[in-house]
């Protein structure tokens, strides 16, 4: 019993009072179980799959020590607690420790912590806690036992794992194995007021017999993340140049719009406050044309976030300032399906009608406001690019709206997303069909540094006229470029400059080819 700060000690009847008017060391309250060293080879750390098969750990596979604070070393709600540091984007599924016991162990809990750095090389703000912790029997040192805990908590940067006993003014139930021989961690103790240290979260030394901490046996199981935080996280993971099935959908004569060039190098996808109904998060793609839609196809991939989540897929008509604008058709609350584990992507493909002409977009919206990403878009890094669009959540720290995906840093790459449309062209467009003297393409459409106008019918073109007239108009009708081409030529590249060689404006612009009395026109789009 504890006696005005001094200890009663009873041995075979007799009794030992420590004088009151000593004061009691902080040794008093904490025990180091083997003063001696004894060293004890951990099993190899434990991975079964369930959500990862990494393990992060700090300890060097043995444990010379063990400790644990008792008595009035261990204060409500974590005054005793114990901890180690780890880094790097990870999703935790589970905290796996050592334990050994000298025969006090009598049905304790303990709370297990997920913390953040608090900047100053000890815990901050608590991620994610499993309170009320029931242990299997604990080891009898100098065996020790190991006990996993599922926690399930996604982290960035400097983060810390630990528990804390829930025993105070009691003996320790349980003592953490600590490795004092390793290369070394980041273990801390969280200090009791009024033991004669200095209170809050320190490092073991801090006690003498202690001093040899190099780090605790505290264990993660996961599997590296995505990055993560509190407003407006953005996701991202590198591929390796995964090909894309050329694949058409169930509409008679239909046309298949696309500007990925058939591989995909990446995904994104917004997560926590960066996704926000109605549609801060979506992503979309823009196409060109007077079409009938009647299906919409995106390819997707997830790292095991999916759970069941829905999308809701959009048809926007564009707003004139290169993005989005009034919603032309919309299908709310579709399921996903099945998506593919990345590095493998899988097809979603939608049944939508709408009318489109001119300059349109097309994409969705994944329903995981402050959760984990359901799955990501795949992203095409290396084609000829599109005109990829992400609407930024406010608050995030990027300017919110409709925005290229490269106003995020880790997205800077990105030149189109994997979205299709399965449409059927209407005749009367200038830019899907040519008109009966045409033959041209332009490719790509849209562009950013230029564009290739080629004629498939160049031969019979030159037996009837001697040269083609290739002229550039904006869309206030003014002529920007004129080029006179000779018969037979096939192909012009137009680099996207006026007859002064500087640069135009993003935007679109009407290109006509002209020749034998009669005329063939495109329409073109010069992305920013």
């Amino acid at each position: 019993m504890k006696y005005f700060g001094a200890w009663i000690l009873s041995m075979a009847g007799v009794v030992f009072l420590c004088p009151a008017a000593a004061q009691a060391s902080a040794e008093a309250f904490s025990i180091a179980l083997s003063e001696e060293g004894q060293t004890i080879t951990l099993p190899s750390p434990h991975a079964d799959g369930f959500c990862g098969t990494e393990i992060l750990f700090n300890h060097d596979g043995t444990i010379e020590n063990a400790y644990g604070w008792l008595f009035d070393g261990v204060v409500a709600p974590d005054y005793g607690a114990f901890a180690e540091c780890f880094e790097g984007r990870f999703r935790i599924c589970e905290v796996q420790f050592h334990f050994a016991q000298v025969g006090h162990q009598a049905g304790q809990t303990m709370d297990v912590y997920v913390w953040d750095d608090l900047g100053n090389g000890s815990p901050g703000a608590v991620l994610a806690m499993v309170p009320e912790v029931e242990l299997s029997a604990v080891a009898t040192w100098p065996q020790t036992s190991r006990h996993d805990v599922e926690v399930a908590a996604l982290v960035e940067g400097k983060w810390w794992v630990g528990y804390w006993g829930d025993w105070p003014g009691a003996q320790a139930g349980w003592f953490i194995g600590a490795d004092e021989d390793g290369p070394g961690g980041c273990p801390r103790t969280n200090v009791a007021p009024g033991l004669g240290l200095p209170q809050g979260w320190e490092h073991p030394s801090i006690l003498s017999s202690w001093a040899s901490c190099r780090s605790l046996a505290i264990e993660v199981q996961g599997r590296n993340a995505l990055p993560v935080g509190s407003v407006g996280d953005a996701a991202r993971f590198a591929g390796g140049g995964l090909s894309l099935e050329s694949r058409s959908g169930d509409c008679s004569e239909a046309t298949v719009f696309k500007n990925h060039d058939g591989t995909v190098e990446n995904a994104y996808g917004w997560i926590y406050n960066g996704v926000t109904p109605p549609d801060f998060g979506a992503f979309a793609e823009c196409f060109q044309g007077d079409a009938e839609i009647c299906e919409v196809q995106f390819f997707f991939s997830q790292i095991g976030g999916y759970s069941g989540q829905d999308l809701d897929v959009y048809v926007w008509e564009d707003s004139g300032v290169d993005s989005p604008g009034a919603v032309v058709a919309m299908l709310p609350g579709v399921e996903a399906g099945s998506v593919a584990l990345w590095p493998n992507v899988s097809q979603h493909t939608y049944s939508i009608s709408a009318s489109v002409s001119d300059r349109w977009w097309v994409g969705y919206w994944g329903d995981w406001p402050d959760e984990e990403a359901g799955w990501f878009i795949a992203a095409d890094e290396t084609g000829p690019g599109g005109c990829s669009r992400t609407r930024v959540s406010p608050d995030s720290g990027f300017p919110t709206g409709w925005e290229h995906p490269s106003v995020v840093p880790s997205w800077e790459s990105c030149r189109s997303l994997a979205i299709q449309v399965v449409a059927t062209e209407n005749t009367t467009d200038v830019l899907s069909t040519p008109l009966a003297a045409g033959g041209w393409t332009a490719s790509p459409n849209p562009f950013r540094d230029s564009v290739v106008f080629e004629r498939s019918d160049a031969g019979e073109v030159a037996s009837k006229v001697s040269f083609e007239t290739v002229s550039i108009v904006d869309v206030s009708g003014r002529e920007i470029r004129r080029e006179t081409l000779a018969a037979g030529q096939s192909h012009f590249q137009w680099d996207g400059t006026n007859e002064e060689g500087a640069p135009v404006p993003s935007g679109t612009y009407f290109v006509s080819w002209s020749g034998a009395a009669q005329m063939d026109a495109r329409r073109i789009v010069k992305l920013p």
